[in-house]
C-alpha cells in the first residue's frame, strides 16, 4: 500500500505541475514533438509550494543527521548512520517538525524516518 500512495501523491503532483515549463514531448499520434498542455488539476502554486516544503524538510534533515550522507533525493538520502528511524526533529525545526507530525497523523507512527533498506556493509537507504 505504501507503493501505490507515494504512486498516487507523485502522479498527483505530477499533475498538478504539468505544462507549467512549456516541455516538450513525442506525440505518438502526429509523430512529432509537442508542447505539453496543462492539465486540469494544474496548479502553480501548490506545486511550488509542495516541492518547497519538501526540499526545506530534507535541508534540515541533512543539517542535522549525524554521520556521512552520500546521496540526496526527495525520496530520501543513503548514509552510514545508524538509527536514522529513531531521529527526532528538535523544536527549531519547523518543516522537520511539522512533517514529523503529518507522518504521526497520518500512519500513527511517530518517525521522522523511515528505514527503506539495511545493508551490513555500513550503508542505510
Amino acid at each position: 500500500m505504501n507503493q501505490l500512495y507515494k504512486f498516487l501523491a507523485n502522479s498527483g503532483i505530477g499533475q498538478m505541475a504539468r505544462g507549467l515549463n512549456r516541455k516538450k514531448a513525442f506525440d505518438t499520434k502526429s509523430l512529432k514533438p509537442e508542447i505539453i498542455s496543462p492539465g486540469d488539476l494544474i496548479s502553480p502554486l501548490y506545486a511550488g509550494w509542495i516541492t518547497s516544503y519538501i526540499r526545506c524538510t530534507l535541508t534540515e534533515l541533512l543539517n542535522n543527521t549525524p554521520g556521512n550522507i552520500f546521496s540526496c533525493t526527495t525520496d530520501g538520502f543513503i548514509s552510514n548512520q545508524k538509527g536514522l528511524g529513531l531521529i527526532e526533529p528538535s523544536p527549531e525545526d519547523l518543516f522537520s517538525s511539522s512533517y514529523f507530525k503529518a507522518r504521526e497523523n497520518l500512519t500513527g507512527k511517530g518517525e521522522l524516518l523511515e528505514v527503506k533498506h539495511f545493508d551490513t556493509k555500513g550503508l542505510l537507504s
